[in-house]
């Protein structure tokens, strides 16, 4: 009867409250609209340089013209969806109550909230996205809270830098279509203008070191990652899971003996084929009757530390070929690996929670990714590498 009444429909779902915090929050008078159309102007190719995501990120938009800019200032296109996405993710990840999931109200709530922060604020200031986490603490379990609100106790070297970057690993932890990799945090912290993109991403970069080393985060490849505290527990458990170096260097040497180079020989010339010791540091397949000998060294080997020339007149003998690994990284990454199948195998027969379940999965998700890195670090590593024989360092393509 009420609905019978009326000619007009309005639709009052989700998907329009952006329009609705543009009429009721945004809406700017006539030399305010002349202003922001000024800066667009001058400011859009800085602006489409500015805020730009990493390409494995999917639905973010970013301004399309003047009109646009000068609709959603202060805020930014894409804040309007993923901030509706952050709430709903929340909820679904048991993080917050159901009347946050994509509530109109709390939407509104939050952007108010971020106008009156940033009410007097000067031109060319845009609210970057950690500033909404204002809002949304108040829904939240305490337990996400006290993470990041005590995130600098005992930690002398946590700043306040480094809380707001926490926040924005936090308040996109679920989002999937973002990932959490420094060009992404770069841009959802983007709160100028004028700013520099390259400056902030260093300074994030280092807020990302900090945070990692105080636990509150983990690193997989260049994405980052918030931690709950039952996450935190598991990463402490897998860093303090002890593996013997000599696991480490089997695994190397399975990876560049089976998986990257499978050949036990060449045969340079047709009918003269010729078979090779396969070395890495201490590790070697073969006997010493065979023709020629292929050692990798790693820095875990001694001689490592060593600067070429020594190396040459170290590694003098013919039909020898030594092969200074690049030490770009893999070794950390396969330790990772190895740590976390034994954590994982430790906790096979152990009575877990559901929640502990869900991350140990996830850990084993992680370590099928870890491989594949592994492998990519080690190729690239043998590119990058010293090659010497006889003496020399031989220049290879």
């Amino acid at each position: 009867k009420i609905q019978g009444r009326f000619d007009t429909k309005l639709s009052l779902s989700g998907a329009n409250t952006d329009e609705v915090i543009k009429k009721r929050l945004l809406e700017k008078k006539d030399f305010a609209k002349q202003t922001l159309e000024q800066i667009f102007n001058e400011q859009e190719k800085i602006l489409d340089n500015l805020i730009t995501f990493s390409s494995q990120t999917s639905g973010m938009k970013i301004y399309e013209n003047k009109d646009d800019f000068i609709d959603c200032y202060p805020f930014v296109p894409y804040q309007f969806k993923l901030l509706q996405n952050v709430f709903a993710s929340l909820r679904n990840f048991s993080h917050a109550g159901a009347h946050l999931s994509q509530n109109e109200r709390s939407m509104l709530n939050a952007f108010h909230t971020a106008l009156k922060e940033y009410g007097d604020k000067e031109l060319k200031e845009l609210v970057p996205f950690n500033i909404f986490y204002s809002t949304i603490k108040t829904f939240i379990d305490t337990d996400i809270v006290r993470i990041i609100e005590q995130s600098q106790e005992g930690n002398n070297d946590i700043d306040d830098f480094d809380k707001e970057v926490l926040i924005v690993l936090f308040l996109i932890k679920y989002i999937k279509e973002v990932p959490c990799d420094i060009e992404n945090l770069a841009t959802l912290m983007i709160s100028n203008i004028d700013e520099s993109k390259n400056a902030l991403k260093s300074k994030i970069e280092s807020a990302l070191t900090r945070l990692k080393r105080a636990n509150l985060i983990q690193q997989n490849g260049d994405i980052y990652d918030f931690l709950t505290n039952e996450e935190q527990d598991v990463s402490r458990g897998i860093a303090n899971t002890e593996i013997d170096s000599g696991e480490v260097l089997n695994e190397v040497y399975r990876t560049i003996y089976e998986e990257i180079i499978s050949t036990k020989s060449v045969t340079p010339i047709k009918g003269h084929t010729y078979y090779f010791v396969r070395r890495v540091d201490d590790i070697v397949r073969g006997t010493q009757s065979e023709d020629m000998e292929v050692k990798f060294i790693t820095s875990m080997n001694p001689d490592y530390q060593f600067d070429d020339t020594s190396l040459k007149m170290k590694f003098s003998y013919e039909n020898q070929l030594y092969i200074k690994l690049k030490d770009n990284g893999y070794l950390k990454e396969l330790e990772t690996v190895l740590k976390t199948e034994k954590y994982i195998k430790q906790k096979s027969g152990v009575k877990q929670t559901e929640v502990q379940n869900r991350i140990i999965t996830n850990k084993g998700n992680e370590v099928l990714e870890r491989k594949k890195r592994v492998k990519t670090l080690i190729e690239q590593a043998i590119i990058e590498s010293t090659f010497f024989s006889a003496g020399q360092i031989l220049d290879l393509t």
